[in-house]
């Protein structure tokens, strides 16, 4: 990301910033640009850099449209919304005091990204605009334009002729594998001059280093980010097996109460009917009634009766 700052946020070089933006205009059917002009340029070399700094090249072209261009590489579940919000900020500081909303202008955001943000799709450039529902040929403004080109799935086509591709294969095979880059630098001037920047910047010794502490950032960004989650599934896993055993001795325990409690009840009413039907017994035999007939009476046993 640091290098692509260098490479297009340098007002040396916004022909190859023009470039880039006519690919992705070219790939949605848009009207290209004539020319652009960096608002942010940036020195890296005397630049400090926050470690969590959002690294994003604003410009302007010669129909007076903003573009605000971002490398995220980092996989963020939010970055949709925070690509929103980015938009809307720079949408909304466009209006000066006493100016009406007849002075703001189109803003596009392309965000280049090194993760799969759409994975249900195949779709490497996707635009996103405000259109009626029903009816996407009417467009509400176009003043919202949001593009997102997944460079993780990019894979470079036999013959590179797209306007696009040439710079994704530039972005993602450049220093890497050279085999796929050597026809774009025969025949595109574009890729050639930014193939010399690269070279240009790999070889300076402070930008190389720069660019080094930002890459292991990001690396232990990403290990620590792993690491947390695989910290709070471990811990979800023992949190379970405690909340298991924790509620398996409460219901032993309420079951155990409940049956304890249902039995002392029955045991006790059958007891109590039973010396109920032996007092019975006992009474009619004193008043001379015959066995069986009590037998009848009390549901008791002759045999029972007869030991009365």
């Amino acid at each position: 990301d640091l290098f692509i700052l260098y490479l297009l946020g340098n007002e040396e070089n916004e022909d190859l910033l023009v470039s880039f933006i006519n690919g992705v205009l070219l790939d949605s059917k848009f009207k290209t640009i004539h020319s652009a002009k960096v608002k942010n340029p940036v020195n890296i070399k005397k630049y400090r850099f926050d470690k969590e700094t959002v690294l994003d090249i604003k410009a302007v072209d010669n129909n007076n449209r903003l573009y605000d261009i971002e490398i995220q590489v980092r996989d963020e579940k939010s970055f949709a919304q925070r690509s929103l919000y980015y938009w809307a900020r720079l949408y909304a500081t466009q209006i000066k005091q006493k100016e009406t909303y007849t002075t703001l202008h189109p803003v596009i955001c392309i965000n280049l990204v090194n993760f799969k943000m759409f994975p249900d799709t195949a779709k490497i450039h996707s635009c996103f605009m405000l259109m009626e529902k029903d009816n996407p040929e009417y467009a509400l403004t176009d003043h919202l334009e949001m593009h997102f080109i997944e460079l993780k799935k990019y894979i470079q086509p036999g013959l590179v002729e797209a306007h696009l591709d040439k710079w994704l294969t530039f972005f993602k095979y450049e220093g890497k594998e050279e085999d796929k880059m050597t026809l774009l630098l025969n025949n595109d001037p574009d890729i050639r001059k930014a193939h010399s920047l690269f070279k240009k910047f790999n070889n300076d010794e402070r930008l190389r280093d720069k660019a080094l502490r930002r890459e292991i950032w990001q690396l232990d960004y990403n290990t620590g980010l792993e690491e947390a989650m695989q910290e709070g599934i471990e811990k979800g896993k023992l949190e379970g097996k405690l909340e298991g055993k924790l509620e398996g001795k409460l219901e032993g325990k309420l079951e155990g109460k409940l049956e304890g409690k249902l039995e002392g009840k029955l045991e006790g009413k059958l007891e109590g009917k039973l010396e109920g039907k032996l007092e019975d017994a006992k009474n009619f035999k004193k008043l001379g009634v015959t066995v069986d007939i009590i037998a009848k009476a009390t549901g008791l046993s002759m045999s029972d009766i007869e030991k009365l």
